[in-house]
């Protein structure tokens, strides 16, 4: 359940500077979301069924496509402590890997 929190916070710290409070919420739902599967042992199109989550959400979660599946394609490197693609990932955020950590830092605290 932290790991989830902590993956939610650092998406929507990362979604910050591009997008609208209410799309950096739909970034927020899918990072807490992105641990169900786990959670529950279960595929993530079962654990996130019966949940009413925008399309856009669905496509993250699912198939890591939209315009939400960069941010948590984003947390993921950090999380697994692969500073190279936490480098390359920034560059295509067009952030730099300091602002990255920041936001990580951030969701952590």
């Amino acid at each position: 359940m932290r790991q989830a929190l902590v993956r939610a916070r650092f998406a929507a710290a990362l979604a910050e500077p591009w997008l609208i409070l209410a799309q950096q919420g739909e970034a927020f739902r899918v990072g807490i979301f992105s641990s169900l599967d786990a959670l529950f042992n279960l595929p993530i199109t079962l654990a996130i069924i019966q949940l009413r989550l925008s399309d856009a959400v669905m496509a993250a979660l699912t198939r890591r496509a939209g315009s939400y599946a960069p941010y948590l394609e984003r947390v993921l490197p950090c999380e697994q402590f692969d500073q190279g693609r936490v480098a390359r990932d920034a560059a295509l955020l067009g952030a730099g890997t300091e602002e990255v950590h920041l936001a990580h830092v951030k969701a952590l605290l």
